[in-house]
């Protein structure tokens, strides 16, 4: 799917999300590397790449489309993947977990290419989302 290039870079970290959840939303997939090179592996992509990822999306999509449900439904979606990862030191079925985490992740990415990127791209004016795109390039090249 063509994106607007104000959001080309947000989807392109989708690539990457997609092949973690991929690999935790199976028993296969987890089973393949094993369940502490899984969290390892979230673990790393959390911290270096999703925490950032949210942190994009909420500072420079939500202010323009605050009260908007789908931007209410992203904001809600990254606050259940934080909690998720937060509960892993502590949960009793690491595997589980790890399951639900891939398999929300996955849900979360293609609901943003699917339904919110759509409706952002089709509702705020050029001027809005080449701000927004300028906005994301400068955080990216920050950090």
């Amino acid at each position: 799917m063509k994106r607007h290039k104000s959001l080309a870079l947000l989807s392109s970290d989708h690539h990457h999300g997609l092949n973690i959840a991929k690999m935790l939303s199976t028993r296969e997939g987890i089973n393949s590397i094993g369940t502490e090179d899984a969290c390892k592996k979230l673990a790393d992509f959390f911290n270096n790449e999703l925490v950032n990822h949210f942190s994009e999306e909420e500072t420079f999509l939500v202010p323009p489309l605050k009260d908007n449900e789908l931007i209410k439904r992203m904001c809600e979606e990254h606050n259940k993947l934080r909690g998720i990862f937060a509960s892993l030191g502590s949960v009793d079925n690491l595997k589980n977990t790890l399951l639900t985490f891939g398999n929300l992740l996955e849900k979360h990415i293609r609901f943003e290419e699917r339904e919110l990127f759509p409706m952002i791209e089709s509702t705020l004016p050029e001027s809005t989302l080449i701000r927004i795109g300028n906005s994301i390039k400068l955080r990216k090249r920050a950090i």
